[in-house]
């Protein structure tokens, strides 16, 4: 049975006393996640599919030739005028709404930031991206979870308490869940509280659920809409590491910039070029297509195969993005399958959250591993 190695901070909580940590510094020290990198067996018994790897993006379409120019200047503030325009044109908000971020998680960071405070209430799906509780709870505030829209609903209704803020994973991390926004939007709508903001993370690939329709419902959440998202991911080259914000709430987006302007993170002008040129070629983006309907599926051949040796995997129909999230993987460690461990997200110990998004070799081995049924 393989077994994770617990990450232990090696000094206790006790011998910060004479340092000035923050609150919310010991905050995070204790609420510690684990080192999810680390096994107690040969690398050669297990195979990792705790994250993607890059011979998966390596079959996509060559990237293009960046002149010398892109190396000489600063991009601006806000980011390079052609990329805020393929944004616009994608989410549907005008050019000035738009802040180009260090990859999502810095876009994330500069959202929770300026909207979160002691006592604000911040609704979370469940199970849920480790980020959003860790930030929210950093800033002060306080996380409640939703399992579905029902959840969310009964989040409203009640007296005291309601949700101040909303994130909604499009799709979530690490389910692959797509929720309805047409139902968020009829809660927000029903909701007495008119200031709730909704935060919508557009982290993984999705334009193909990107079309009139959903922009149309994004039209009429936009006085209250926050939307955070990766360019890299969006792209298929997660180390781009870029990201944006974007909003028609002037109010928040100018404190967003002000945030940003005083951050060491600065998206260069060398990557925003890069994803400028690659949006534009058709090839690349044609690829990008196969690709996600390769990891489509993906997602129904390992499905299928688990099933085969006795687990029961939770079928979320409209899933998409990188990952399974699997509630009881106690076979598949058993067979050496590793993903990242469900406590990171959720209570559940028991659940793995396994990449598809690997290159063909590890892909045919998880598939061998399944069909031979080989105890390690």
């Amino acid at each position: 049975m393989l077994r994770f190695i617990k990450f232990e901070i090696l000094t206790t909580m006790n011998q910060f006393a004479n340092y000035p940590l923050t609150n919310r510094a010991r905050h995070l020290l204790k609420s510690q996640l684990g080192n999810v990198f680390e096994y107690n067996q040969c690398e050669d018994e297990i195979i990792d599919l705790r994250t993607f790897d890059s011979a998966f993006f390596r079959s996509l379409s060559s990237l293009p030739t960046l002149s010398l120019s892109a190396f000489g200047e600063y991009s601006g503030v806000q980011g390079i005028p052609a990329l805020l325009s393929h944004i616009s044109q994608m989410i549907g908000v005008a050019n000035n709404g738009i802040q180009i971020t260090s990859g999502a998680s810095e876009g994330l960071h500069l959202v929770m930031q300026v909207l979160v405070e002691l006592g604000t209430v911040v609704a979370l799906p469940y199970p849920t991206f480790p980020a959003y509780w860790r930030l929210v709870e950093f800033c002060g505030g306080t996380c409640v979870n939703y399992h579905d829209v029902d959840d969310l609903l009964a989040l409203f209704t009640q007296t005291e308490g309601a949700p101040n803020l909303v994130v909604v994973g499009w799709p979530e991390n690490p389910t692959g869940r797509v929720i309805d926004l047409k139902k968020i939007e009829e809660i927000l709508s029903k909701s007495n509280r008119h200031s709730t903001v909704l935060i919508l993370d557009l982290t993984y690939p999705l334009t193909d659920l990107m079309d009139s329709n959903t922009r149309e419902v994004l039209s009429r959440l936009e006085d209250r809409l926050v939307m955070v998202g990766s360019i890299g991911k969006l792209l298929f080259l997660p180390g781009l590491r870029l990201g944006f914000v974007a909003t028609n709430l002037s109010n928040i987006f100018r404190a967003i910039c002000e945030l940003k302007r005083h951050s060491s993170f600065e998206p260069c002008y060398l990557s925003q070029n890069l994803a400028l040129q690659l949006w534009s070629d058709k090839d690349y983006m044609a690829s990008i297509t196969k690709r996600m309907e390769l990891l489509m599926h993906r997602h129904s051949l390992f499905r299928n195969a688990i099933s085969e040796v006795g687990v029961c995997c939770k079928v979320i129909p409209n899933a998409r993005g990188f990952y399974e999230f699997v509630e009881d993987s106690s076979i598949l460690v058993n067979l050496g399958l590793i993903g990242v461990p469900g406590n990171i997200f959720s209570d559940q110990r028991e659940a793995m959250r396994y990449c598809l998004a690997v290159g063909e070799n590890r892909w045919e081995n998880t598939l061998n591993r399944l069909t031979n049924h080989k105890i390690i």
